[in-house]
């Protein structure tokens, strides 16, 4: 996905600009639909640099306010419509103007009046932002790795956040898999003086939300009845490649039954196990056909792994991606219940190397260790099975 990165610290040392350079390749997924840039502004003692997709080049400029005193670069997606205002109203308001943000995004904002940066994120936090602080530097960056790749010294597993994945399925108090490496808190806007100071804000808290009076059953209904038809278009973008993850559930039917969507034009697709079509596959393909949608189902499955050496190796590790490479060329000449077997120790590993880092990984891994654990259990058997009996099982 495409990112910023960047390290702000006093001075110009002669290697930033090739760190960043390097930070910013690390962004780069695929070179035949993403680009990317640089950006030095000494009087902030900022050097910049992001990734965009090609298909989107709005996302790959700085946007000035009226004077030119306020820069701002933003990554990722803003359903407000009012990006192109928000280095005016930062001018006028300060942090408070990135209230009006809408969506999963992440920026940083250069304020040549006082000199300073100020880097922020959405208010849940999906817009993540990963930094490293050590002797008055700061670098930071939308994927770790970015980090990783300049500083040896955060090349080791945080044991309590390995251990929280293992418990929870993710790090917690912003913590990440990696020593030295942490996550921004949502709705942060923390900024970095010309002296060298941090003041760490938030321009949000849920506190606002939760302490509103709660609305009665018939009122909400007919607020979301109202709200909902009004905003969904809004997430919409006709003609942008964009697909639906459906599933059986009531969210997804909501937003496909209010989309209007002509028909073709909105293609769908659902996860599925390897065995056997689950209940959102089967409800998923029943009502993309009744709203005239093409629907695929993604098997989850050894062929998905056996596939995905090019991807982990670009945004997991490269050893995760030799083993599972070595496993493939292994499997052609092995039975399938042992090939299964063989493939199932580098998708355990690779949900180890990823952790949250990887949205597939643990799903495809899950699939994988399970129905190896469900083998390895009849692998003690001395004679394997005849085919006849494997046809009655």
């Amino acid at each position: 996905m495409p990112g910023i990165c960047g390290i702000l610290q006093l001075g110009s040392p002669p290697d930033t600009v090739d760190r960043v350079r390097r930070m910013t390749a690390c962004l780069v997924h695929d070179a035949s639909i993403h680009s990317h840039a640089t950006h030095a502004e000494p009087g902030c003692n900022a050097q910049l640099g992001w990734v965009w997709d090609v298909a989107f080049p709005e996302n790959a400029v700085l946007r000035y306010d009226n004077r030119g005193e306020i820069e701002i670069l933003v990554s990722g997606e803003d359903f407000s419509g009012n990006l192109a205002s928000l280095p005016n109203a930062f001018a006028e308001r300060g942090i408070a103007a990135l209230r009006e943000l809408n969506g999963n995004a992440s920026g940083v904002i250069l304020d040549r009046r006082k000199g300073s940066v100020v880097l922020f994120n959405d208010r849940f936090g999906l817009g993540r932002i990963y930094w490293h602080r050590a002797s008055g530097v700061l670098h930071f960056a939308s994927e770790a790795k970015a980090l990783l790749a300049v500083l040896p010294e955060t090349r080791r597993i945080d044991e309590r956040g390995l251990a929280e994945t293992y418990t929870v399925g993710c790090t917690l108090q912003n913590r990440s898999l990696f020593q030295g490496i942490e996550l921004l808190p949502p709705a942060s806007a923390w900024t970095f003086h010309r002296d060298g100071r941090i003041e760490r804000a938030q321009y949000f808290s849920p506190a606002e939300w939760e302490s509103e009076s709660p609305l009665e059953p018939a009122a909400y209904t007919e607020a979301l009845i109202d709200l909902f038809p009004r905003i969904l278009p809004r997430y919409l973008r006709a003609g942008d490649g964009s697909a639906m993850s459906l599933t059986g559930g009531l969210d997804s039917r909501m937003v496909l039954a209010w989309a209007h969507a002509a028909p073709s034009s909105l293609p769908c697709y659902t996860f599925g196990g390897p065995l056997r079509d689950c209940a959102d596959v089967t409800l998923a393909r029943r009502l993309a056909q009744a709203t005239g949608q093409e629907h695929q189902t993604i098997r989850v499955g050894l062929c998905f792994l056996l596939r995905s050496p090019r991807w982990l190796s670009d945004r997991c590790c490269s050893a995760t991606a030799r083993w599972m490479r070595r496993a493939r060329s292994k499997c052609s000449a092995m039975p399938g219940r042992a090939a299964f077997h063989r493939v199932a120790s580098p998708a355990i590993t690779a949900r180890r190397c990823c952790g949250r880092m990887s949205p597939f990984a643990p799903r495809a891994s899950f699939h994988i260790s399970f129905r190896s654990s469900f083998i390895r259990s009849f692998s003690v058997r001395r004679k394997p099975m005849s085919r006849s009996a494997r046809a009655r099982g």
